[in-house]
Formats: C-alpha cells, sequence, structure tokens
C-alpha cells in the first residue's frame, strides 16, 4: 500500500521536505487523504508537523474533519 512505497522511497533518500508549487510537502498530501499511516511514517522520520505552505496552513489544516485519531496525532506533534 502507500505506507509500502513512501518507505521506499525514504529508504532511497527521498526528500520529505520538499514541497510542490503551493508550499506543500508530503505531510500535507498525507493529511488530505486522511492516510495516518503514511503521517506517522513521516514524521517518524523528521517530518515537520508545524511546516506551513504557501497559505499559511498546516498539515492539520488538511485533515479531514472526521478523521479525529489523524488530528490528535497532528496536534500532539504540534501542528
Amino acid at each position: 500500500g502507500y505506507q509500502d512505497i513512501v518507505a521506499l522511497l525514504l529508504e532511497e533518500g527521498a526528500d520529505i521536505t520538499v514541497a510542490n508549487h503551493e508550499g506543500r510537502t508530503p505531510l500535507f498530501a498525507a493529511s488530505n487523504f486522511g492516510r495516518i499511516d503514511v503521517i506517522k511514517l513521516l514524521l517518524e522520520n523528521g517530518a515537520d508537523a508545524m511546516v506551513t505552505d504557501n497559505y499559511g496552513r498546516t498539515p492539520l489544516h488538511m485533515a479531514p474533519k472526521y478523521y479525529i485519531d489523524m488530528i490528535k496525532l497532528l496536534l500532539e506533534k504540534g501542528s
């Protein structure tokens, strides 16, 4: 699944701080799609929960409102 793909990319040296044209890192994408498994993996590998995009939003802002566990995890990491 997605976690396995991200783990492989991390093993190969993928940069988890790289951002797209909106300033969003992979943590934003994982948050947007409710992938708590990928969020945990990214955070364990140094992803910054406090990173902001070009609009001043954090990954927490991208989290679907009904993903309570994901929201709690991001809040625990300072997002």
